[in-house]
């Protein structure tokens, strides 16, 4: 962190520039000018070199008393001003002739007193926070009329002898007639936080009141500006000890900015009629430059990372020949291409990557998720046609749960009905002329190309743009329809959004994408009328081959099932059982059917998808993205699904085959936010 001088800062404000630095032991950071800002004064540890030997209390000690990482807590706000001296030294939350302690908490602070150039010194500072934090409060509300101020602070809770709230909200200084709806509102916020599955409690002025100073001094200098004083009882960090806990402290840190964003967008529409109402974010538009930095180093190692350029066999055709050869009997053996990354040097760059320095925590979070998700993908690739291979796929894509058997087997027993599918049958050369004429409508230029060496009857090289059709398919009319707007109008227009984003990882994809993006195609394949009876089955049956996959049953038996349970074709069952057994045990195939179920219960409800197509994004970073591209960070996808203007009307049946699909275990609180 670099040193500037006050006037720096004092000038940088009136001419509502942004900066980052230190004035005389105080970081002050503006990413941007919004109308929120936020404080941690307690947060620091540092004291003057000469004043060390002073003190009467060794440094563990005055630990216990201080906020450490209150200032963390605010690492993503757009303006904050975070203390990096110890209340010890002068306490900027105290007024200036009660700013340095003589006794503190029963005990005497200075074991030599301070001589009056020292004292001087302490208040200097104190004053210049206040000066500019002056300057800071004026300048917002000159731009946005009224601003709101968030005050954050910890206290120890294991000497209180009586319970106590995790959040306390004090209001003593707040003009409650004006402002109790604010308050109201946090609370309600603040509500929402859960940290180890546990709701946080907050209340009003039950520990302490919010009668610091810093609150006390905006209330008489500033009528337009609400204090909130928080104090977070210590449950991040052992309060002895000072031992941070990085998980709790990570989640408590995404979900307090996700709060604050929500409570300062309704108190701007509140209180500043000035600004668009629903075009305001507190939070800022520009990426930190480590963001950049980091985004194109992890873009750079896991390019090319094609999980099913590996997993799909090599000798797929061979051994489908053996197979059937030996009337069912020999085993595929498949081969597969060799790894081209050292998994080791791969790992140990990934973990590398100096994911402490990005601010903003929902943004650290993504990047922490993702890399992690790599690390699996990497262990996968290491693993294939080993015994580790499966225990290494269900890390990757889960399994199905007893629900999503109970689907698939719901989706087998529906009788067979009329769904407007004509008897025409189309080869490979009518389905790239097909996907030729449907990427002029999107607008979409990727080459395609015909290769033998995929199982599916189609699928879209992210990494290399293209669109890959098996010449040995051939399809209805539904189902070659059904096939495009699968791969075209959601694979293919996702890859094409992506190169759209100023961050790479939406070319990468994020965690829990392989979900979202199979549900999003297959509800492209219904919305545009085109789900047929057939390929509902044909993922149900998916989901009973890994199923019965899991349960140790031979290649042979899976097969033998699919035909004599399932009805399906030999053709038809072997495919799905390599799809099975490829690798050494693959499950991704199960999230076509939940992906799906998760995508149109969100769909059916009205909640807005566009956001999910920026990129091969997922379903959990829904509300994230409405930020990113509300923050203006991120741009909106260009290309969107054909469905989702012009959505056709489906056969009755297929309607109530999809509407009584259940969710899983996995997604029954998952619903988006609208």
């Amino acid at each position: 962190m670099q040193n500037i001088t006050k006037d720096y800062a004092l000038k940088c404000i009136l001419e509502e520039k942004s900066f980052s630095g230190v004035v005389n032991g105080i970081f002050i950071d503006i990413k941007e000018y919004v109308p929120s800002i936020s404080t941690a004064i307690h947060n620091g540890h540092n004291v003057s070199p000469n004043l060390e030997a002073k003190f009467n209390i060794d440094a563990n000690g005055r630990l216990y008393e201080e906020d450490p990482f209150t200032g963390e807590l605010i690492s993503s706000q757009a303006i904050r001003l975070v203390a990096l001296n110890s209340r010890y030294e002068y306490d900027l939350n105290r007024s200036p002739k009660d700013a340095i302690y003589d006794m503190a908490w029963g005990k005497k602070v200075w074991a030599n007193e301070l001589t009056n150039k020292e004292r001087q010194n302490a208040l200097n500072k104190h004053r210049t926070f206040y000066q500019v934090l002056h300057s800071l409060v004026a300048k917002c509300e000159q731009l946005f009329g009224s601003v709101v101020l968030y005050d954050i602070h910890s206290y120890n809770s294991q000497r209180i002898l009586k319970d106590t709230p995790d959040i306390n909200i004090g209001t003593f200084y707040c003009k409650q007639k004006k402002w109790q709806k604010d308050i109201q509102n946090l609370q309600n916020h603040l509500s929402e936080i859960v940290i180890d599955q546990r709701d946080l409690i907050n209340k009003k002025n039950t520990v302490f009141y919010g009668k610091g100073y810093l609150a006390r001094y905006i209330s008489e200098h500033f009528d337009k500006t609400l204090v909130l004083p928080l104090e977070f009882k210590k449950f991040f960090m052992d309060e002895e000890s000072g031992q941070l806990y990085p998980l709790v402290l990570s989640s408590l840190k995404e979900q307090l900015k996700s709060c604050f964003e929500q409570h300062s967008r309704k108190f701007v529409q509140n209180h500043s009629p000035r600004i668009i109402k629903n075009n305001i974010s507190n939070l800022p538009s520009d990426l930190e430059p480590v963001i950049l930095e980091i985004d194109r180093a992890l873009y750079n190692l896991t390019k090319g990372l094609d999980v099913l350029s590996y997993v799909n066999p090599i000798n797929l055709q061979q051994e489908r020949s053996n197979f059937f050869k030996s009337a069912y009997r020999k085993e595929p053996n498949f081969k597969y291409k060799q790894l081209t990354v050292d998994p080791y040097m791969f790992r140990e760059k990934l973990y590398r990557l100096p994911l402490q320095r990005i601010q903003d925590s929902s943004i650290q979070r993504l990047y922490q998720q993702t890399i992690d998700s790599m690390a699996s993908k990497i262990n996968l690739l290491t693993s294939i046609g080993s015994e580790e291979f499966l225990y290494n796929s269900l890390i990757c894509y889960g399994e199905p749960d007893i629900i999503d058997i109970r689907n698939a087997q719901f989706i087998m027993y529906s009788s067979p009905f009329a769904d407007g599918d004509s008897d025409d049958i189309y080869d490979v050369d009518f389905a790239l002329l097909a996907f030729k004429s449907a990427m002029l409508d999107y607008e979409i230029d990727f080459p395609i190309v015909v290769s033998s060496k995929i199982i599916a009857g189609a699928m879209v090289d992210n990494n290399k743009k293209k669109i890959i059709l098996n010449p040995s398919r051939k399809w209805s009319k539904m189902n070659l329809d059904a096939l495009i707007h699968h791969e075209l109008g959601v694979h293919a227009l996702t890859t094409a959004n992506a190169e759209e984003q100023v961050l790479n990882i939406f070319k990468i994809g994020l965690p829990g994408n392989t979900e979202t993006q199979e549900g999003l195609a297959i509800l492209s394949e219904f919305c545009s009328g085109n789900l047929t009876l057939g390929r509902l089955k044909t993922l149900a049956t998916r989901n009973i081959a890994i199923h019965a996959m899991l349960n140790r049953n031979s290649f042979r038996s899976v097969f033998e099932k699919m035909v004599d349970e399932c009805h399906l074709s030999t053709e038809e069952a072997f495919r799905v059982t390599s799809r099975a057994f490829r690798g050494g045990g693959f499950t991704k195939d199960h999230l076509y059917l939940k992906g799906f179920q998760r995508a149109y219960q969100n769909y059916s409800t009205g909640i807005n998808l566009n956001s999910l197509f920026i990129g091969k994004a997922g379903f959990d970073q829904h509300h994230l993205l409405n930020e990113l591209i509300q923050r203006e960070v991120l741009t909106p996808p260009k290309h969107l699904p054909m469905f989702l203007s012009t959505p056709a009307c489906n056969n009755p049946i297929t309607d109530y085959l999809v509407s009584s699909i259940r969710p899983s275990q996995d997604n029954i609180v998952t619903k988006l936010s609208s």
